[in-house]
């Protein structure tokens, strides 16, 4: 029986730090037993088959399908295949598309852990925002952003892209589907140093232990964000479940 991780993120938790270092691979990926495949992959994370799960415009079909990935994985029997996209985790606010995941992976008897890394929530709404802000996503004030995230318990962008501050949004669907005992969630510490991070997912990921990693060097937010994180937390008190 094949088996895969689905690494779902969150967003601003070192993802792309990690999906880097599996892309740059090395003798490390063989001796932890992982295998990082191709279909479905852009810009490092397996992006473009999860934009097919959740019904992204971004999709681009001639990049690889959701399918097309999951073939690749059932085919690879001997080592672990890692699937990671933080736009995996969007699929938890949408029925159809955990259960399109739930029963294509088990049509293809692959065995999944997911592995999902939250981040505490005032920290992650202040770098999640100068993110969307940057991209040109969001124009609304600050708090108007922390706000909206404590009254729903998410911030919604569109149809497709809702990131939920209340955490069980993601782990209940993601539980239900895999079973509990499958889903591994981990605590993001902003800063982690090194391959601090990528250590850390390889021990939630299962894999066997090895040497000569590469650091897995990720984002950590500036110190301006500091006051956003204060103002975060004063609005979220008591708000968020």
């Amino acid at each position: 029986m094949a088996r895969c991780i689905l690494h779902i993120g969150t967003h601003k938790t070192g993802t792309t730090a990690i999906q880097q270092s599996f892309l740059a691979g090395g003798p490390w990926l063989d001796e932890a037993g992982l295998y990082y495949p191709q279909a479905g992959r852009v810009y490092g994370g397996h992006h473009n088959a999860a934009f097919d799960l959740v019904g992204s415009p971004l999709f681009e079909r001639e990049r690889g399908t959701l399918a097309d990935l999951l073939d690749e994985v059932a085919r690879e029997d001997g080592r672990r295949s890692v699937v990671s996209s933080e736009v995996l985790h969007f699929a938890a606010a949408v029925p159809a598309a955990m259960e399109r995941l739930r029963a294509m992976v088990a049509e293809r008897r692959i065995e999944a852990r997911v592995v999902l890394y939250l981040r505490d929530p005032a920290s992650y709404a202040a770098s999640l925002y100068g993110q969307l802000r940057k991209r040109g996503l969001v124009d609304m004030p600050f708090a108007a952003f922390v706000e909206t995230i404590a009254r729903e318990g998410a911030f919604s962008l569109d149809g497709w892209r809702r990131y939920p501050f209340a955490y069980r949004e993601i782990v209940d669907p993601f539980a239900a589907a895999f079973g509990a005992d499958a889903v591994i969630v981990r605590r993001y510490e902003r800063g982690a140093g090194d391959d601090a991070l990528l250590r850390d997912f390889l021990e939630a990921a299962g894999a066997r232990a090895a040497s000569d990693l590469p650091a897995a060097r990720h984002n950590v937010s500036p110190e301006s964000y500091a006051a956003l994180e204060d103002e975060a937390r004063r609005t979220f008190a008591g708000r968020l479940g």
